[in-house]
């Protein structure tokens, strides 16, 4: 299954940039390449709770899950979402302590920017390529899981690059300056300031994920593109249909159609109109579990 090799190959893959962080981390001293390195490590344990996720997600409905169990995708990009806003600002907290501690007391740990720089650049392109990876096995098979492990990693490889690219320039940076003299050298505490400015341009998207997600595990109306796309195609449907729910699984689009015909129909007639609606939306939305319910009433104000 071209998903799972994907997951198989992000999986090793954290693993070993994990470790090659934490070694940066040893010879460099640099507090950032430990965050960088930490990322990894949850990046790798996350992609073989994905790979497990996904095939719980795709099993077919029984009698203690009759609507499936996609939902377990939607919970795993959440909870992937949080750990990543977890992650990211325990570093925040440390970098600005470390900072503090420069400030005042002058303390400080030397840093080895070459080394660190050098790790940073190289995970970079590493994680961009994984990236693409997973954004190219998504593409040909539709996972909430994917989309999450290719928003993480793509997250790294930003950290990582800005991480090489700074340490680079800052060891550019001659002694002597009003940066880098007795006083005050920015080289001191380059790392810190990087992991501050990182998290703030960061953590928007995790955090936008974590709420649309639990929005769509509670209920709420999250996908509103795809509920005016839905009611684009039942256009010929259009005079009956009262009201669209849609939410976006990932591997699966879960659809509560409201439909109101006038006049008595048999069960027959009835089941012929649902499978009208599947006809229309399956081919055009890829894999989707539909319901069609008919009623004059808005699902809002359906008792």
């Amino acid at each position: 299954m071209l998903e799972s090799n994907a997951l198989k190959v992000g999986q090793w893959t954290m693993l070993l940039l994990a470790i090659l962080g934490f070694i940066a981390f040893y010879f460099s001293g640099a507090a950032a390449l430990s965050v960088d390195a930490l990322y990894s490590l949850i990046n790798f344990a996350s992609a073989i709770v994905a790979r497990k996720v996904m095939i719980a997600s795709r099993s077919a409905p029984d009698h203690a899950h009759p609507y499936g169990k996609g939902a377990l995708e939607n919970s795993y990009v959440l909870i992937r979402s949080a750990i990543i806003v977890g992650v990211i600002g325990l570093a925040f907290v440390g970098a600005v302590v470390s900072i503090i501690e420069y400030l005042i007391y002058g303390d400080t740990t030397e840093i080895n920017l070459g080394i660190a720089g050098t790790y940073g650049v190289i995970a970079a392109v590493i994680l961009l390529l994984l990236s693409f990876n997973y954004s190219r096995a998504q593409r040909r098979t539709p996972s909430g899981v994917l989309t999450a492990e290719s928003k993480a990693t793509r997250l790294d490889a930003i950290m990582s690059a800005a991480t090489g690219i700074t340490f680079i320039a800052v060891s550019m940076i001659p002694s002597g300056t009003p940066i880098s003299n007795n006083s005050f050298d920015i080289r001191e505490i380059a790392d810190s300031l990087l992991v501050i400015v990182l998290v703030l341009l960061l953590i928007s998207e995790p955090w936008r994920t974590i709420k649309s997600e639990f929005g769509r595990i509670t209920g709420s109306r999250e996908d509103p593109a795809l509920e005016a796309q839905i009611r684009s195609l039942l256009s010929d449907h259009g005079d009956v249909v009262t009201d669209i729910y849609a939410v976006d699984r990932g591997s699966i689009i879960e659809i509560d159609v409201r439909l109101s015909y006038v006049g008595a129909k048999s069960v027959s007639e009835l089941d012929e109109m649902r499978a009208s609606v599947v006809a229309v939306l399956a081919p055009a939305l890829g894999k989707t579990r539909i319901h069609v319910v008919f009623t004059e009433r808005e699902i809002e104000n359906f008792n």
